[in-house]
């Protein structure tokens, strides 16, 4: 499925911690703080829309 949805300025689940649990890996970055993030509901939106739409893309190819 889709890569992580980080919030950049999030000073409950610091972006710097969460980010290094993922080295390597590739992460969705919302320019963002925890709350300001969890209301930005368009961005959130087209995030899980993104993902969803890449496992149904994934189920039909398998």
């Amino acid at each position: 499925m889709g890569e992580p949805l980080l919030a950049r300025y999030d000073r409950i689940v610091e972006y710097d911690v969460q980010r290094s649990c993922y080295e390597g890996f590739p992460v969705a970055v919302l320019e963002k703080g925890h709350v300001t993030g969890a209301l930005a509901a368009d961005a959130v939106r087209a995030y899980l829309l993104e993902a969803v739409e890449e496992s149904e893309d994934a189920e039909r190819l398998a």
